[in-house]
């Protein structure tokens, strides 16, 4: 699995396939039983934060997620190795699950995926996403596709601000940092002017307080007008391109009636559809402001839009 994956959507399609097993649960046979298993222990290392390399299962393993009291777990890679054909069947194009998914709007497949590995290292297997002819074809020949990528080793300040749900409180901390913003930008002048702050060390203070305000209440204003921001370069680890806070809507539960505002600091990576070249996503001037992907060895000619939502782009030039 060389080719890097979308970690949102992987877990977008599991979540449709979890629906798929449950409309469908009582005519699973052997081996959709334990393709669902592994769609719901995948969702799960999902939401607790585990990246698509991660996320493998031995023989033993994918054997007790179907079997758990069994007693024979020695039996394990002959029967998950049994299974293997089915399970792949059960995931191409034309199976009635990879139909369900066409039909609910994925952008990708699921695939199995395994890892015969040599030198007493134990097989591995695990679901990934595929791209589909069908849904290919559906899409134009100058269309770009963006992915988002798992932020290496974020530090604990930066998991704090990785997905803010504006609801309840947050909602009230997000308009008072404001607030605040605004309060700092207005009362440094009046500090200045009344004579209260004088001095070489108190205008440098007031200089960084009024430069750190304007530049966060910019960055606010530039979320909720694009729903999409560059982060600070402090927020950025080293080797991380195109980090940004973006808006989206909470993802998809049955046990929710409404799907509150979610802000999260997201990194994404494209290629050029030109050439196949990395994307770099800056905000353009030339495009109104607009953010968009530009060509690594060719950003004149080669521009696409940045849609953080669909994560595609058309070409713009």
């Amino acid at each position: 699995m060389s080719e890097s994956q979308d970690i949102q959507e992987l877990r977008n399609v599991l979540l449709v396939a979890k629906k798929y097993f449950k409309d469908n649960r009582n005519t699973l046979k052997m081996a959709e039983r334990l393709l669902s298993e592994m769609v719901d222990k995948s969702f799960e290392f999902i939401k607790h934060d585990i990246d698509i390399p991660d996320i493998r299962f031995t023989h033993e393993e994918l054997f007790q997620l179907v079997w758990p009291k069994a007693k024979s777990p020695d039996k394990a890679p002959s029967t998950i190795r049994n299974y293997r054909p089915q399970l792949i069947d059960l995931l191409e194009d034309d199976s009635s699950l990879s139909q369900f998914m066409i039909k609910s709007g994925c952008e990708y497949l699921l695939d199995f995926n395994t890892d015969d590995v040599k030198g007493g290292a134990k097989t591995t297997h695990g679901l990934i996403l595929k791209s589909s002819a069908q849904i290919q074809t559906h899409k134009a020949s100058n269309v770009v596709s963006y992915k988002v990528v798992r932020l290496p080793k974020p530090t604990w300040w930066m998991k704090s601000l990785m997905k803010i749900e504006l609801e309840g409180r947050n909602s009230f901390w997000f308009i008072f940092v404001a607030v605040l913003c605004v309060l700092s930008i207005a009362l440094v002048p009046y500090f200045v002017f009344k004579g209260s702050a004088s001095g070489l060390s108190a205008g440098l203070l007031l200089g960084v307080i009024i430069v750190v305000a304007s530049s966060l209440l910019y960055k606010i204003y530039d979320l909720m007008e694009r729903g999409v921001s560059k982060s600070p370069d402090i927020f950025t680890p080293f080797r991380i391109r195109n980090l940004f806070f973006v808006t989206t809507r909470k993802p998809k539960d049955e046990s929710e009636a409404t799907r509150p505002k979610v802000i999260e600091l997201l990194a994404f990576e494209g290629r050029c559809g030109s050439c196949g070249d990395d994307l770099f996503i800056e905000k353009s001037r030339e495009f109104k402001g607009r953010y968009v992907g530009r060509c690594a060895i060719a950003p004149q000619e080669h521009v696409f839009s940045f849609d953080h939502i669909t994560k595609t782009g058309k070409c713009l030039r």
